[in-house]
């Protein structure tokens, strides 16, 4: 019996309108909802968040050639396999899922993808001189046991760098949006974990650019997805009211302030 082949995920944006394309007959609303959201955060990326979060926390971090580096994240992104490959610093990268990350790695990208297990200690003790944590509440699993392992996985000295959606004074929940922890309850368990406040970084600023663009991205789309058949045009246009559904959210809830996104960086005490 030969092997399942999977749908290849064409993305339309960067195309030129005028010209046919070819889909895969076996693409389904899954595969046409990661072209949808590739065409408007960049390939590779599955959220607005992937680029501007992972963008602060190579700046953040500053990792050198002797550096052990962690990533614990929703998904890795295109940013993080492009600082591997251009700095050639390998990158222990731990996902919700790494599906599509397999399918986006090049030959040249010194990282390691691996699955993440909530509660599973899969991190280690003492490994990593640089974590980046990115985008936890979309992880599954305890937020505050997240931290505890996170923490533990750091070396003496080591840096921290968490950024996330956070609301100011509450937990809370939005449609469309996950379960979101307040800025001061990620600051409690970080403290309770043994790690000490260093900076913080805001980072709403990036995730408004990074919506703006996509927006913008996804007018070359529209152009394409227009000239479609169905199937292909009726699950790319259902996806893309879906991801813009959940933009008009977002963007609410910030600017109502009801939401920010912060990254937080703390040291590991020697």
């Amino acid at each position: 019996m030969g092997t399942a082949v999977k749908p290849k995920i064409v993305l339309l944006g960067q195309k030129d309108p005028a010209k046919e394309i070819e889909l895969s007959p076996e693409e389904g609303p899954v595969e046409s909802r990661l072209a949808v959201v590739q065409d408007m955060w960049g390939g590779g990326n599955l959220t607005p968040f992937d680029s501007p979060f992972a963008s602060r926390a190579v700046g953040a971090l500053a990792p050198a050639k002797s550096t052990s580096i962690g990533a614990l994240c929703h998904h890795l992104g295109r940013r993080l396999f492009a600082f591997s490959r251009e700095s050639g610093i390998w990158i222990d990268a731990y996902e919700a899922d790494a599906a599509l990350s397999r399918l986006e790695k090049r030959p040249k990208d010194k990282v390691k993808l691996m699955s993440w297990t909530p509660g599973s200690g899969q991190l280690g003790n003492r490994r990593f001189t640089h974590l980046a944590v990115l985008s936890p509440s979309r992880l599954k699993g305890a937020q505050e046991t997240l931290v505890r392992e996170a923490a533990k996985a750091l070396k003496p000295e080591g840096c921290l760098f968490l950024a996330d959606l956070m609301c100011d004074d509450r937990k809370m929940s939005h449609a469309g949006l996950p379960k979101l922890y307040a800025r001061q309850q990620y600051r409690d368990w970080l403290e309770k974990a043994g790690l000490e406040f260093y900076n913080e970084h805001a980072l709403s600023g990036d995730v408004r650019v990074a919506l703006l663009r996509g927006l913008a991205s996804s007018v070359n789309m529209l152009a394409n997805v227009k000239k479609l058949q169905d199937p292909w045009r009726s699950q790319r246009f259902k996806a893309f009211r879906q991801e813009l559904d959940a933009v008009v959210t977002l963007h609410t809830a910030m600017e109502r302030g009801d939401v920010a996104a912060h990254g937080l960086l703390y040291i590991k005490k020697a």
